[in-house]
């Protein structure tokens, strides 16, 4: 009875049911981010997919050795792209790439139908894609053989006696693992769509929620003051706290579920179905796992430790909220504790005598989907443990001591806690009296609503992305001496650049051309061994120069534009060869206008704090100022600091000082811009920059009319949270399915900013989401003067 009376307190509270309500929609985000790093990195999944199944119908023997001889045509293809393309000139070059089917006419015929439909390098790794994995299928037995060889060679070799018996023993089971994997059968799955699931990043959302649940378990009674009354008896106090944690873990289980679910089911829409009883050695992403498992058994394993590690994240919470009672110092205090065992994560290794210390936090309780990967061991100090079983019994004896401490502290809680607690709610009344109309709706949204929370994580996260885009992203000496290059050579051409550049690529043509005359003089003993290697030492000291230049010259001889600009920091910043980190972003300030901005209008209405202000004769549009004022101010500041971390993150990572160049200038050979207009392509750089904060405040601006709206609209903020979760999240949802007419409905092309130019929709979204901002704007002002 306790435990339902808790869980209907905990799932009564609106701002609970909105969290659960935007996890979804962002999970689904982050599923949509998994599948674009991916398609990055990889082929796109669509095309991929359908070639797939076009040779799935075929014995994997057959399709292998047909995809084989594409690949050769292909590259032949490209062979003769290359031949015909270089000049005359270069027939050295030119030679290197020839082959006798480039006179027949049927090869040039067949070349030419072909190119009129298809491009040829993603053709190319589109079936290279497919033959490595079908090759990685048939390897299969080999790679079993072999694992097993190896360990059995190691146990003959000398070193082996100076092993450890824990050593020892961890190869000894290892082997026995693989000797289970003889005779398994691989089979060609659907190991793209496992591959966008499992690259899901889920544990910023599910620490996110289980923070939420947590805080908001213990913190109705503290509120409603109902502590002070449950803890007063003599059971009650033990009861209700373990009602809590069981309502807090069981709603936690609750929103693991449904988000799995709702991804898998996504998943399954956007790919096709999963084969769940395959081997798990059928998906690349799990090809070298040593346990012979089903998916479907493995996965649950996964979700189940990343459960239990989740729960102890939850649980640990809840102590600091008990130890740290006033709860933005909890929540920072978990953060400074997370923060440093993910510091103790990545800079232990796992040879170090402090390897223990590297598994023994919090941080390494989120690393499932790694820890499931194969069996490995954590050895020091002559003991050994598998890292799954150390980890997640460390993840359950911290929700045994949890649960007993939170227990003794709640029992514990006496007079002084109460003293503090209206202490400050005695400073709460001396403030908030003397904050002026703007100060109080600030107060409403950020204290309250609890809107300061949002922003802290949803910042924190966007943090930690970015320190991860300045840490991958070094810039090497060759990049520092192409951008040199650039500097002195690049710009603007004009015929002294054009000469040197013609100039630097006769003198490393004629360089190459005197390798090959010497190495064929050294070998027919013309000149003398000493001769032949003091040209190779001067061959080899321009050989970072050439580099340097071949990458400059690529360029120069692919460029679009009468300028020449190094492009790498601009391509990077306005998202040329990826939208990834455009659209992480555009999901996450419309998760942050929604949950910020949804109660700014309908909280009055539960709990009406202007009551008295609006019978007042001015106090209407006042009041109404005031809400539109800090609206758009957290939807500017929002943006602003997004775009801002954005163009700093680049600018210290790449060198961009072209600023005055035009956008055309660092676009990419095949980019397509068919769709973007000429007046956009001839902008310089640092207007174009502009275009695009501007095309994303006018996002911010749309979006948080149509939010404030809605929340006139509604009198319950949960129903608000539904319907703007609806509008400007659900479009979304239905373009990850792959149904693209909605993409006239989303806003986030215009978050994004370059996304909405890229498409050519940009000046049509301005006018339509312009006159719907005017009339919701409008109809707001009406609302509050007749109100």
């Amino acid at each position: 009875m306790l435990i339902y009376e808790e869980l209907k307190k905990l799932w009564s509270q609106r701002f609970i049911r909105g969290v659960l309500l935007i996890s979804l929609f962002l999970s689904v985000g982050m599923m949509y981010i998994s599948k674009t790093s991916l398609e990055k990195d990889s082929v796109n999944i669509s095309a991929y997919s359908e070639l797939k199944d076009n040779y799935d119908s075929l014995e994997i023997d057959v399709a292998t050795q047909e995809i084989a001889h594409e690949i050769e045509t292909l590259n032949l293809y490209i062979d003769y792209e290359t031949y015909i393309a270089l000049p005359d000139i270069a027939e050295s070059m030119r030679q290197e790439y020839y082959n006798d089917a480039f006179m027949t006419e049927s090869f040039i015929q067949d070349y030419q139908t072909f190119v009129r439909d298809f491009d040829i390098n993603e053709t190319l790794m589109l079936y290279q894609a497919l033959f490595d994995y079908y090759t990685m299928i048939q390897d299969f037995p080999r790679f079993v053989e072999d694992s097993i060889n190896v360990i059995e060679a190691m146990e003959n070799q000398p070193f082996w006696k100076n092993y450890s018996e824990q050593r020892k023993d961890y190869y000894s089971k290892q082997s026995a693992y693989f000797e289970n994997l003889r005779g398994v059968s691989l089979s060609s799955e659907n190991h793209k769509g496992v591959d966008v699931l499992l690259g899901t990043n889920l544990e910023p959302i599910l620490i996110i929620v289980g923070i939420f649940i947590f805080l908001s378990v213990f913190e109705i009674d503290h509120t409603t003051q109902m502590n002070d009354l449950l803890l007063i008896t003599n059971k009650g106090r033990t009861r209700t706290t373990i009602a809590k944690l069981i309502a807090g873990t069981m709603s936690l289980l609750g929103v693991f579920i449904s988000i799995y679910a709702l991804l898998i089911l996504t998943n399954q829409l956007i790919f096709s179905s999963i084969n769940w009883l395959a081997p798990i050695q059928s998906f690349p992403s799990l090809a070298y796992s040593s346990f012979n498992m089903s998916l479907g058994r493995w996965f649950m394993w996964m979700v189940s430790g990343q459960f239990v590690g989740m729960l102890a994240l939850s649980f640990l919470f809840g102590l600091l909220y008990q130890v740290i009672p006033n709860r933005i110092q909890a929540v920072f205090s978990f953060l400074l504790i997370f923060s440093f065992s993910a510091g103790l994560y990545f800079t232990i290794q796992d040879t170090m005598m402090l390897v223990p210390f590297k598994y023994l936090n919090v941080y390494a309780l989120i690393q499932a989907r790694d820890l499931f990967q194969s069996y490995s061991i954590i050895e020091t100090l002559g003991f050994s443990l598998s890292k799954i079983n150390f980890i997640y019994g460390v993840g359950i004896i911290i929700c045994i001591i949890g649960t007993i401490c939170i227990i003794v502290l709640r029992n514990a809680q006496l007079k002084p806690q109460l003293s503090i607690n209206l202490r400050f709610d005695k400073l709460h009344a001396t403030i908030v009296p003397r904050l002026k109309r703007f100060g109080f709706e600030s107060y409403k949204g950020f204290i309250m609503q609890k809107g300061w929370l949002v922003v802290l994580v949803i910042g924190l996260y966007l943090g930690n992305i970015y320190i991860g885009i300045y840490q991958g992203l070094n810039i090497k000496t060759l990049d520092e001496k192409l951008v040199e290059v650039y500097r002195e050579h690049g710009g603007e051409l004009n015929e002294e650049k054009i000469l040197w550049i013609d100039t630097q690529y006769d003198f490393y043509d004629n360089l190459n051309k005197q390798l090959s005359l010497n190495a064929k003089a050294y070998k027919d003993h013309t000149i003398t061994e000493e001769a032949y290697y003091d040209f190779i030492n001067e061959y080899l000291s321009h050989s970072v120069d050439k580099a340097v230049f071949n990458q400059f010259y690529d360029h120069y001889i692919t460029n679009n534009s009468e300028e020449l600009v190094y492009p790498n920091g601009y391509q990077a910043l306005f998202s040329i060869n990826t939208e990834t980190r455009e659209f992480r972003n555009a999901l996450l300030l419309i998760v942050l206008l929604v949950l910020v901005l949804s109660p700014i209008i309908a909280f009055d209405y539960e709990q009406d704090p202007d009551g008295i202000a609006t019978i007042t004769k001015k106090g209407n549009l006042p009041l109404f100022k005031s809400k539109i004022k800090l609206a758009y101010l957290i939807a500017f500041g929002a943006v602003i600091i997004v775009s801002l971390v954005d163009l700093f993150t680049f600018s210290s990572i790449y060198t961009m000082d072209a600023w005055q160049s035009t956008f055309q200038s660092i676009l990419p050979s095949d980019f397509k811009i068919s769709n973007i207009p000429a007046w956009v392509l001839d902008l310089k750089l640092w207007q174009y920059l502009l275009l695009v904060w501007v095309l994303r405040l006018s996002g911010a601006i749309f979006s948080t009319s149509i939010i404030l709206w809605i929340s006139s609209k509604f009198t319950s903020i949960v129903i608000v949270f539904i319907m703007t979760g609806v509008v400007l999240l659900l479009p979304l949802l239905m373009i990850l399915i792959g149904i693209q007419s909605f993409e006239a409905l989303s806003l986030h092309s215009l978050l994004m900013g370059n996304g909405s130019i890229f498409n050519g929709t940009f000046l049509t979204s301005l006018i339509v989401y312009g006159f719907i901002a005017l009339i919701s704007n409008y109809s707001l002002y009406i609302y509050y003067k007749n109100r």
